[in-house]
């Protein structure tokens, strides 16, 4: 599966970098596009992780409330602690895989210019 995905990042990296004239610009651009893609597909997987938190406490969080009301069940509470916990956890890791993405784009835009600039 990983083989395909840098095979397929590749083959994406490979279009913007061919438009470029000079090799030392075309390999700038093929490395700031296989930054983007990569910080695009961090922050997709913090997403989904942040999702998949989420849906593990909501479906413990119906569990319990039909097994036995909060603080009746003390491993059951501590689960659901832990759970919230992790959801915490997953929605910092998405945020700052968002925040990494968003630095990543910027950094490109400013790559984009200095290649764009014609008295360089």
């Amino acid at each position: 599966m990983r083989r395909i995905l840098l095979v397929l990042a590749a083959s994406l990296i490979g279009a913007p970098a061919l438009a470029q004239t000079n090799p030392g610009d075309a390999a700038l651009r093929a490395g700031a596009d296989f930054a983007q893609y990569r910080a695009q597909a961090e922050q997709q997987a913090a997403s989904a992780a942040q999702h998949q938190a989420e849906t593990a406490l909501t479906l413990r969080k119906l569990q319990q409330e039909r097994v036995s009301p909060p603080g009746v069940n003390p491993d059951a509470d501590a689960a659901l602690a832990q759970d919230q916990r992790v959801v915490q956890d997953a929605g910092q890791r998405a945020d700052a895989a968002r925040l990494r993405q968003q630095e990543t784009a910027a950094k490109i835009r400013e790559i984009d210019a200095w290649l764009n600039t014609p008295q360089r």
